[in-house]
């Protein structure tokens, strides 16, 4: 089993923070997000609490996906039935009010499970790639969240599970890495919804899965660590161009502290990129660290999570913060809060627990109230739902 990393770090001055993620040292500067006044006073904000939520899913769910959908409702897809087992080309819509789950008039166009979903500037969702019971899949859909149908696109050139898809301010969704059971893709694909067809767009500089990609504030796309071809969990970072005329991924000079599979890694207020947890293939972090995508150089901070984990959610909720849910390796009965104003990580929901334990497999949505749809997972627990309320 693998073991959990402790390491010591010297920690980060207020001051030192802001000078690391570029941005001024005011109360107000460090905060993201706001709305609430925490900031100038210099209050952390309060937890969450937990609460169940009273009407189950429809359909036991693990390795699916949940995306916000208007109005104010979250779109479930696929994954694997935990119940009766198989792939599962259904859908349904969470509701807040009355809170329920309401599947959607038509299924997907196949079962899939491991796949992207992706939230469109026309507010319908493109699904792509994933598996199931043939295999990796190179097939996408959309989903016309006005029409509650699933409608195919063009496949992609190349099958993938274990990928990453990233919406460009522009419109365009930036597919990368993942592979279909040999080596992991370097082939860049760009989804353009207009004609709902997928076309190469360039290459890594080195093909991996278990990775993250993240939009930066200048419309570069950053993808960062994962494994490689030879099986090696990778440190390395690349920043890709994604303009026509430039398509071109390179690795920046400066890697992540630690070489990163099955982590977390989201976009904070400030431009920054807040990277935590994942595996180097032995050791399963807690570790926490930020990425300036200007200066190129990522520092570690003296927080941790409160547990080691692996494949978590990381959701940004409506005050900045980042809620770090689940996943595995200890850390599958809780969440923790990262707040960029003092750079501390503190349990969610005030200590409180997870009715179920959120494995990788779960998924977390930010409903248009600020609270956060925990669902699904492996067993038992794919047939339920919670809420963290702010």
């Amino acid at each position: 089993m693998a073991t959990t990393t402790h390491r010591s770090f010297r920690p980060l001055s207020r001051a030192a923070l802001a000078a690391a993620i570029g941005i001024g040292v005011s109360s107000a500067a460090i905060a993201c997000g706001g709305g609430s006044g925490s900031a100038t006073s210099g209050n952390p904000l309060t937890s969450g609490a937990l609460r169940d939520v009273v009407v189950q899913p429809t359909t036991g769910r693990d390795d699916h996906t949940a995306t916000p959908v208007g109005p104010g409702q979250v779109l479930l897809a696929g994954g694997v039935d935990t119940v009766n087992g198989g792939f599962l080309a259904t859908a349904e819509r969470f509701r807040p009010l009355p809170e329920d789950f309401r599947p959607t008039t038509q299924p997907m166009t196949i079962a899939r499970a491991r796949h992207t979903a992706t939230l469109l500037r026309s507010g319908d969702v493109l699904i792509a790639g994933g598996e199931n019971n043939n295999g990796p899949l190179a097939g996408g859909e959309v989903f016309d969240e006005g029409a509650d149908v699933f409608v195919p696109t063009t496949a992609m050139t190349l099958a993938r599970v274990g990928h990453q898809a990233t919406a460009l301010a522009n419109g365009l969704v930036v597919m990368t890495g993942g592979n279909a059971g040999a080596a992991p893709h370097a082939l860049i694909e760009i989804f353009d919804p207009g004609v709902r067809q997928f076309a190469p767009a360039g290459n890594l500089a080195a093909g991996r899965t278990g990775h993250q990609s993240v939009l930066l504030n200048d419309g570069r796309v950053m993808i960062l660590g994962g494994r490689l071809a030879n099986g090696n969990v990778t440190s390395t970072i690349e920043i890709y161009d994604p303009r026509p005329g430039f398509q071109f991924s390179r690795e920046t000079t400066n890697p992540m502290s630690v070489p990163r599979a099955d982590f977390t890694a989201i976009r904070l207020g400030n431009g920054g990129i807040l990277i935590a947890g994942g595996t180097d293939g032995v050791n399963v972090f807690d570790s926490v660290e930020i990425f300036n995508p200007v200066t190129e150089v990522t520092f570690v901070l003296a927080a941790t999570l409160s547990a080691a984990r692996t494949e978590a959610t990381a959701t940004t909720i409506i005050d900045g913060r980042v809620l770090i849910a689940g996943g595995n390796g200890g850390g599958e009965v809780n969440a923790d809060l990262f707040d960029l104003f003092d750079s501390s990580i503190v349990g969610a929901a005030g200590g409180q627990n997870f009715a179920n334990p959120r494995f990788a497999g779960h998924t977390a949505a930010l409903l248009s109230d600020g609270s956060v749809l925990i669902h699904g997972g492996p067993g038992a627990s794919g047939v339920t739902a919670e809420l963290v309320q702010f």
